[in-house]
């Protein structure tokens, strides 16, 4: 995990599994959830990781769907 953090960055990293397909029966969420809680990193970056890095990426795919709505309105305009 702090190889990942180091090579990608604290910002393109966030929590998430192929549950439940990894680890029976519930998946691979807690093993993943402490590996993570015992790296040597603040608390920001843990609340980065499980969450805020989640909201970003959300924001940012919500932003470029609207601004490719937006184009696609436009081109059926210019069309009549």
């Amino acid at each position: 995990m702090q190889l990942t953090i180091d090579y990608f960055g604290i910002n393109h990293v966030l929590f998430g599994t192929d549950a439940p397909f990894a680890v029976m029966p519930a998946g691979a969420d807690e093993i993943v959830s402490n590996a993570i809680e015992n790296l040597d990193i603040s608390d920001l970056y843990d609340k980065k990781i499980f969450e805020t890095n989640y909201y970003h990426m959300l924001e940012r795919s919500i932003r470029i769907y609207i601004k490719l709505l937006k184009k696609k309105l436009v081109q059926k305009k210019k069309k009549k």
